[in-house]
């Protein structure tokens, strides 16, 4: 089997079954009009094939990576929102310790305020995921435009990432002492 790539504008390339006394010319002919000098024009049709799927195969590590930085991007501003709440709020969390709130209700506390804040986010981004798979249906090969199991990984990451967010100053905040909380105000 004789195949001939070209990559000028377009990738496309030729291949043919030659048997007999014309194929070495044939050849020489490919190799002569697509500048090959060793005369190496064939490649196995894997090769093809991998060749052919380098740029989907990039786009989805960079997409998986830009949703990976997402990710991490909203824990790290999920941290930021519940921390800061957690510093404002650090003389109401005092005097509920002192009148006899233990450590727990204080976490269950701040985790609610951070959990409330990933719910309404999710409220709004699960319609607008299904429209835009909706709109994109044409593009997915494979995929249905509503995917019940990738959107359900996609709420459990974003949830577990979130409530690991939330516990960080939920736990700083549950071990300050009472007293000390009450002299910061």
């Amino acid at each position: 089997m004789i195949c001939v790539f070209s990559r000028l504008l377009i990738s496309h390339s030729v291949c043919s079954r030659i048997r007999g006394q014309h194929s070495r010319s044939i050849r020489a002919a490919a190799a002569e009009s697509h500048g090959s000098s060793d005369g190496k024009l064939e490649r196995h049709f894997d090769y093809q094939v991998a060749d052919n799927f380098n740029a989907e195969r990039l786009i989805a590590r960079l997409t998986g990576l830009f949703s990976l930085l997402a990710l991490v991007l909203a824990s790290v501003g999920l941290y930021g929102i519940t921390a800061y709440s957690v510093a404002r709020r650090t003389g109401e969390i005092g005097v509920r310790m002192a009148l006899g709130a233990n450590r727990t209700n204080v976490v269950v506390m701040v985790l609610r305020t951070a959990l409330m804040l990933v719910g309404v986010g999710l409220a709004l981004g699960i319609p607008i995921a299904l429209l835009g798979g909706r709109l994109m249906r044409s593009q997915l090969y494979g995929v249905h435009a509503y995917d019940p199991l990738t959107l359900f990984m996609a709420v459990a990451a974003l949830s577990a990432s979130a409530a690991a967010a939330g516990f960080i100053p939920a736990r700083r905040a549950a071990s300050m002492e009472p007293m000390k909380a009450l002299r910061i105000e």
